[in-house]
């Protein structure tokens, strides 16, 4: 079970040992581990320098292991993130060893976790929360109640999440917010029908965590562990003892071009709250060919599933910056470079200056009114997260993604895969409901344009969507 309320491993050796519970311990993503632990000792547990190590593969110890907090006073708790080179292996409970302070504490590991959150933001002035459940398992779920902290969250109806698919869990629920630029870790409590309470991860956001802006530089953490210098621990420790001085503050770390091979933001991208990723995308050879979009989506979607649940965003260059003389990409490029990785998931992004000679400011001007057309989204970005609803398959030559924007409606993002085919006509596209009804109309964010919204069923819509050469971006509100 992925909550393990009933494995309290008590140690009586010495009136000083620690005593702690584990509350809840499994895998996600793949390689990384999370343990929730409660200390019943009488003295504070020293976690700054922990360690894991798996019983169920020899010799295998976490890359990186750090705790939140990292002194666990009588009867505190505790999250404990680790990072190992590669996927645990085995099925259902993994052994573990937890070793702190020179003891040794066993525990099992719920390797193929059912339900985890991927994001999670909270709006204050509404007492409202924004919770997108992942169902890992391979039959359809249903979520009856859900608690942060062990404040209850009042859900207005059962919210059912389909086999592999995220969904979202909004309501009331009176958590007490952190300051405006802090990011707490959270137990969250989901209850699925027929089942057991599971406690998970969580980090509770702000709507003002989102980036979207023109251009300025970011204050970050730790600066590109990409191109760390020493091996993986010795960039670990460096990114964890910067984490630990900025705690209490929204922690970023910036990712260089993760397009391209192996990369850091896999190895690194729990440590923070906020990742900061650069996709280069005159380096890659399958941009060259017309195949950005694909690849812009595999980079991003791969830092987001790092990152989950955290935040990440994106630097956006016009033109390619390491040789500045170079042509901008244009706008209809910029526009789909932008709407790709919003698709992707990436909660906002910077628009750098063109370093290129732009005689009059034409690109810089462009530039700039692209920025307007996408600044209004910034309060639904902050609420959103993928989802997929399609249900069937994607307009051939196109990429479809949704966004699901809390309970004010959904994004859609119509994507060429090759830059001004000829595309005339409408499509016909099937969709599931985000959980809420949306209106009878979609808006094109550019142009105004808009299409009709049918309702065949409770669940489900049917878009009549127009088809063009250049990327689409459309809202749906909700009712």
């Amino acid at each position: 079970m992925m909550v393990l309320l009933a494995c309290c491993l008590f140690l009586h050796a010495a009136a000083a040992e620690p005593s702690v519970e584990i509350l809840s311990a499994y895998q996600f993503p793949p390689n990384v581990c999370k343990i929730l632990i409660r200390n019943h000792g009488e003295e504070p547990l020293d976690l700054r320098e922990p360690e894991l190590k798996s019983g169920a593969k020899e010799g295998a110890t976490a890359l990186w292991t750090m705790a939140e907090p990292d002194l666990l006073t009588p009867d505190g708790s505790s999250w404990i993130t680790g990072l190992f080179a590669s996927a645990l292996p085995g099925e259902g409970e993994i052994p573990m060893r937890l070793v702190t302070t020179g003891k040794q504490i066993p525990f099992s590991l719920e390797a193929n976790p059912r339900l985890v959150v991927t994001y999670s933001v909270q709006v204050p002035e509404e007492e409202k929360v924004y919770i997108f459940v992942l169902n890992a398992a391979a039959e359809d779920c249903t979520i009856t109640a859900a608690d942060i902290n062990d404040v209850p969250v009042a859900l207005a109806q059962p919210v059912e999440i389909p086999a592999a698919r995220n969904a979202l869990l909004c309501g009331k629920c009176s958590v007490r917010p952190a300051p405006e630029f802090e990011v707490p870790q959270v137990v969250i409590r989901l209850t699925p029908s027929g089942g057991l309470p599971v406690q998970v991860f969580g980090r509770l956001f702000r709507p003002e965590h989102t980036v979207l802006r023109g251009a300025g530089n970011t204050f970050d953490t730790i600066d590109c562990l990409s191109h760390a210098h020493g091996d993986d621990t010795t960039a670990a420790t460096k990114a964890i003892a910067a984490a630990t001085a900025q705690r209490g503050t929204l922690r970023t770390i910036k990712f260089c071009n993760i397009d391209v091979g192996d990369n850091a933001a896999a190895r690194f991208a729990q440590i923070m709250e906020r990742n900061h990723i650069e996709p280069q995308l005159a380096y890659s050879d399958e941009c060259a060919s017309g195949d950005y979009v694909q690849t812009l989506l595999e980079c991003v979607e791969k830092v987001r599933c790092a990152t989950q649940p955290g935040i990440t965003y994106a630097w956006v260059f016009p033109s390619d910056i390491h040789a500045p003389s170079s042509p901008p990409y244009g706008v209809a490029r910029l526009r789909t470079m932008i709407y790709t990785m919003l698709a992707a998931g990436s909660k906002g992004f910077e628009l750098f200056s063109p370093e290129f000679q732009d005689a009059g400011g034409a690109h810089a001007h462009a530039n700039n009114r692209l920025m307007e057309e996408i600044a209004p989204l910034r309060p639904l970005l902050a609420l959103s997260n993928p989802v997929d609803l399609l249900e069937s398959e994607e307009p051939a030559g196109f990429v479809v993604r949704t966004l699901v924007c809390g309970d004010k409606g959904i994004l859609l993002f119509v994507l060429p895969r090759v830059d001004n085919a000829a595309h005339d006509g409408r499509q016909h596209l099937p969709i599931r409901g985000p959980g809420y009804p949306l209106s009878e109309e979609g808006f094109e964010i550019t142009s105004g344009d808009s299409f009709s919204v049918t309702q065949p069923d409770s669940r489900h819509y049917e878009l009549d969507l127009p088809l063009t050469s250049q990327a689409q971006l459309y809202l749906i509100p909700a009712q």
